[in-house]
């Protein structure tokens, strides 16, 4: 199983995803918030089954684990 870290830098952007798929939910989420940092104008986490995390679920978990700009 995997997860995969997708986004958009702007509007009609071409989509972006991370470099690596991770084995876990949790990692994929770590590696968001990195990338929720940069103002992406779409984010999202794709992983096995149909499973799609959205930008709240990541930005909770960023200011959860007390990232240091986590913009909404």
């Amino acid at each position: 199983m995997s997860y995969v870290v997708k986004w958009r830098l702007s509007p009609g952007s071409k989509n972006r995803e991370s470099p690596i798929a991770y084995r876990t939910p949790l990692e994929a989420l770590d590696f968001a918030c990195t990338i929720l940092n940069q103002s992406p104008t779409e984010i999202w986490i794709e992983g096995p089954n149909n499973v799609r995390i959205e930008r709240e679920i990541i930005r909770r978990h960023c200011q959860s684990r007390g990232s240091a700009m986590c913009p909404s």
